[in-house]
């Protein structure tokens, strides 16, 4: 009788552990079709942002950063390799618009240098 107790307690015991490494596999084998993979700089940049550089070629984007929003719309820093410089500039939006950009050290405290205003 003791037997039988541990042959069945063995044998539930042997279904979860089937259930369980069945689930593992599946889920893996579902996260490999998945599209895993960060999105590329263009696809970061805010539509305005992109506008804008297309009218205002000052070089090309090589890192996004998203920044909290201001009073009247949207913020984005932007790294920009230039044709000598690697600069970083803030984007300021506004109704689908950029209406001001700064030039600006992302690691020191200097004062921010209109690049553009609307």
């Amino acid at each position: 009788m003791g037997d039988t107790k541990n042959e069945a307690t063995a044998g539930c015991l042997s279904v979860v552990l089937a259930i369980l490494l069945l689930w593992g596999a599946v889920s893996f084998f579902m996260n490999l079709g998945g599209d895993k993979r960060e999105p590329t700089v263009q696809e970061q940049l805010l539509p305005e942002v992109v506008t804008w550089l297309k009218e205002h070629p000052i070089g090309e984007p090589r890192i996004v950063s998203d920044m909290s929003d201001w009073a009247n719309g949207k913020r984005q820093a932007v790294t920009i390799k230039g044709n000598a410089e690697i600069d970083d500039y803030l984007f300021y939006t506004q109704d689908g618009r950029v209406v001001t950009v700064y030039k600006y050290n992302a690691y020191t405290t200097e004062e921010k240098e209109l690049v553009w205003k609307q």
